[in-house]
């Protein structure tokens, strides 16, 4: 199985997981998938915002985003990683990114469960 709303199980990580991946300082790019609106009344402060609605016409931004970065960093590529507030809409852009060839992961439960478990402080 390992199937959920549509995606594989190896197209997610917990919170406790993307929390790793910062304090190593490991190489990614993050793209908080809800509306402008709610990104700017709060968001992890590597999160570049575009909305679900606008990613299918972002496709080209995100690619150069990710070969920008994976060239920074000398590597050949670097993970995607999608954040929304409680981690439905974010689960759900991962198809509409490999209709265009990009790859990802969401962050399961989101910035909810970025709250609860990493930083009770985080404005939702």
């Amino acid at each position: 199985m390992g199937n959920i709303i549509g995606v594989m199980s190896n197209e997610r990580i917990t919170c406790e997981e993307y929390n790793e991946i910062l304090k190593a300082n490991k190489p990614h790019i993050l793209i908080d998938v809800r509306p402008q609106t709610a990104f700017k009344n709060g968001a992890l402060p590597n999160a570049i915002n575009i909305p679900k609605a606008e990613l299918e016409e972002n496709a080209e931004r995100i690619k150069e985003l990710l070969k920008k970065k994976a060239e920074e960093v000398n590597e050949n590529e670097i993970p995607l990683y999608l954040i929304c507030r409680s981690g439905v809409t974010s689960s759900l852009s991962i198809p509409i990114l490999k209709k265009k060839d990009i790859n990802s992961k969401d962050i399961i439960g989101g910035l909810l469960e970025w709250k609860k478990k990493i930083d009770p402080d985080f404005p939702i």
